[in-house]
């Protein structure tokens, strides 16, 4: 199967985010509008504060007093009403963004190459779906309340200020680049470390992931102590560049408290020499004051926000990474009226170059054929498989069904037409139903039972409290493993496949439980074409023909008896696992 890239190419973090906000805009017009209606009520404090000193003081009444004190309780109710109605639409976009890209995310997932998760790569993606996804909202968030909300503010008061005095409004407007430009300055290492903590996280919890997956083994082993000193070592690391990072970050904001410092002290001089030299009034020197510390509020949130956006961008770098995904998904020719027809023409296949798995292999196998695959391990026989069902693309040659090559073919069709039952066949923590019908409509009650029943499990199904409703644990855990390998084929026979892939299916089962599963797949392989891997030869015995890979290349083809008549590979298997069983007895 040929893997065809995302559609979405590796985007900078703002045009990313415009891709996604713009299904908002109605949002973030209203989130600007409220913003600049909030600028805007502020405004009269600082005038109300030269009206009171310049004219109240000197020679006002009570009612004037009244009437300011109304104004400015006025002024403040209205600004908290804007900040209060931002924050909500905010909110709406910054939790619908994030909505919008854990579904991307998880689709590509669920779309990606198989060979990304064979080497466990997917998994670490997996906490990106919360952590980082946690990070893109905060910095939509941060963007509109630490950026467009204190630039809407400084733009009304330097508007403002410029009316009232603009000599220093002019010295204000200098003072503001240059603390922005000297945090920007400073900022600029914070994202590496970010990164590299947040690296480092996901490494430990994939790694606590595979050890918690495999506690059976551990603690046979007596390995408790060994893994978790290897734990303590990530753990150690991690808390070495989280120190580094919140050592940087403070000493970052220390230093950008001190430059903050620097409007204040100018209008505090510079407006203190215009008053004694009468150049302004007291009130318009209180006003200016005011004004300084309206406006410090917002430039502590701008400098605030740029000292963080190199860290919160790796939330979206992140993000990228999974939704850049490249898809196995493809969309072509459909099979209609499957009839189960396989071909194998020149197919090779290697993981890694120059190390072939599969080589020139040429086979037919017709509609309801039964073919058992056998060889040693490593021949390629799961391999082989893998490419049937489009997990990865040949190298040379080609795979059809029908008569149509599986790259021509749209995925879904090629899939829904090929049931695999697997060796281990773990379930999801739900209902016998849910696990029966994985989200598949339209089957009755009485259909299930009949699947049950073919799969020779019907009986014990019965037997539980709550029959389909049953709850079976995470992975199936509640049920041997006879039960889940029987309603794992009562699931394929629900879906009705042309083509049944049987992939060590009864390898680990003991001789009576092997018995029932080998009636109920009986039940599921009649007319249809099926392809058995095997490692215990009883399985493939009454097989069509029986195919011994070895080495990437099919060495013998037959049936069991006239395998047997040729005493070659396969003789020589059949002759060391009877005389096994004759041993054991």
């Amino acid at each position: 199967m040929n893997t065809h890239h995302n559609i979405n190419e590796k985007l900078s973090p703002v045009r990313f985010l415009w891709g996604h906000a713009r299904h908002y805009r109605s949002f973030i017009i209203q989130a600007v509008i409220s913003i600049l209606m909030m600028a805007l009520v502020n405004l009269p404090m600082p005038l109300l504060n030269k009206v009171f000193i310049d004219y109240l003081i000197p020679g006002g009444t009570v009612r004037q007093l009244l009437f300011i004190g109304v104004l400015a309780f006025l002024a403040r109710s209205m600004a908290a009403a804007f900040q209060a109605f931002q924050n909500y639409v905010v909110r709406r976009v910054t939790t619908g963004i994030g909505h919008q890209l854990r579904s991307e995310m998880m689709g590509a997932m669920l779309g990606a190459p198989y060979s990304k998760f064979v080497p466990g790569e997917i998994a670490g993606y997996v906490g990106r779906l919360s952590s980082d996804v946690s990070r893109v909202e905060m910095l939509i968030y941060e963007t509109i309340a630490f950026v467009v909300r204190p630039l809407g503010m400084l733009l009304v008061m330097l508007v403002a200020m410029c009316l009232l005095y603009w000599p220093m409004a002019i010295l204000l407007m200098l003072m503001v680049p240059v603390s922005v430009f000297a945090t920007r300055k400073m900022s600029h290492r914070l994202r590496d470390l970010e990164r590299e903590v947040l690296q480092q996280l996901q490494a430990m919890n994939h790694e606590m992931t595979e050890i918690l997956d495999n506690i059976r083994v551990i603690r046979c082993f007596t390995k408790e102590g060994f893994f978790q000193n290897r734990v303590e070592d990530r753990i150690e690391r991690i808390a070495e560049a989280s120190v580094q990072l919140a050592t940087r970050q403070r000493l970052v904001q220390l230093a950008i408290d001190v430059i903050n410092m620097a409007p204040w002290l100018a209008v505090v001089l510079a407006g203190g020499w215009m008053v004694h030299e009468n150049r302004i009034s007291l009130g318009d020197f209180m006003a200016f004051m005011t004004f300084e510390q309206l406006l410090r509020s917002p430039l502590s949130q701008l400098v605030y926000y740029l000292l963080r956006i190199r860290g919160e961008m790796v939330g979206t770098d992140r993000v990228q990474e999974v939704t850049s995904l490249d898809t196995d998904r493809t969309e072509g020719r459909t099979l209609e009226e499957p009839k189960g027809e396989i071909a194998f023409q020149n197919l090779s296949f290697s993981y890694l170059e120059g190390k072939p798995v599969l080589q020139q292999l040429n086979e037919r196998v017709a509609p309801g054929e039964r073919i058992g695959i056998v060889g040693p391990s490593g021949g390629g026989k799961s391999t082989l498989i893998n490419l049937l069902l489009g997990f990865y693309s040949p190298d040379s040659g080609t795979i059809l069904i029908d008569g149509i090559p599986i790259q021509e073919m749209d995925t879904e069709s090629l899939r829904r037409n090929i049931g695999v039952v697997f060796q281990d066949n773990p379930m999801f923590d739900a209902s016998i139903r849910s696990n029966l019908l994985l989200g598949q409509k339209g089957f009755g009650d009485e259909q299930l039972w009949e699947a049950l029943k073919k799969a020779n499990v019907d009986d014990f199904v019965r037997s539980l409290p709550d029959e389909l409703e049953t709850l079976i644990g995470v992975k199936g855990l509640k049920l041997s493993g006879g039960q889940r390998q029987r309603l794992a084929i009562a699931r394929v026979i629900l879906k009705d496949p042309a083509i049944v892939i049987m992939d060590e299916a009864t390898s680990s089962l003991d001789s009576v439980t092997e018995l029932q599963i080998e009636e109920a797949l009986e039940q599921l392989l009649e007319n249809r074409t099926s392809l058995t891997i095997a490692h215990r030869l009883s399985t493939v015995v009454r097989a069509d023909r029986i195919l011994y890979l070895e080495d990437g290349k099919i060495i013998e083809s037959g049936s069991h008896g006239e395998l047997i008549q040729r005493k070659g590979r396969y003789y020589a298997l059949y002759e060391a696992q009877t005389e096994g069983l004759l041993a054991d007895r």
